[in-house]
């Protein structure tokens, strides 16, 4: 799974949660997400170093992993429902997605910066 993909992953469930009060996503939000994303995996590799204890926090969604969206999201969006849709999808995408394509994901993003 690349990040497209997640974001799109995410994006499709904050806009389910989101349907109900008629709040609506945009593509500025996607590219949001993907930028959180990023944020979020560089920042827990600086703290695990390695991208498999990186993947394996993501998908585990541990006090720091939690932190570290929690962070992000604030920082990147304004809105108080718009971020807690946002968060609440972005921890339910990390927990559902596999280990596999969690490591893939981090991989992507980590290994783009040491080439």
């Amino acid at each position: 799974m690349n990040l497209e993909d997640f974001c799109f992953l995410v994006s499709k469930k904050a806009a389910s949660n989101a349907k109900k009060e008629n709040y609506s996503l945009d593509i500025l939000t996607i590219i949001t997400v993907a930028n959180i994303v990023m944020q979020v995996i560089k920042f827990l590799y600086k703290i695990y170093g390695t991208t498999e204890s990186t993947s394996s926090a993501l998908n585990k969604m541990g006090p720091i992993t939690r932190f570290a969206l929690w962070r992000s999201v604030r920082k990147n969006l304004k809105g108080k429902k718009e971020r807690e849709y946002l968060l609440d999808s972005l921890k339910d995408s990390f927990n559902k997605t596999n280990k596999k394509d969690i490591f893939m994901l981090v991989n992507e993003q980590i290994g783009e910066k040491n080439d």
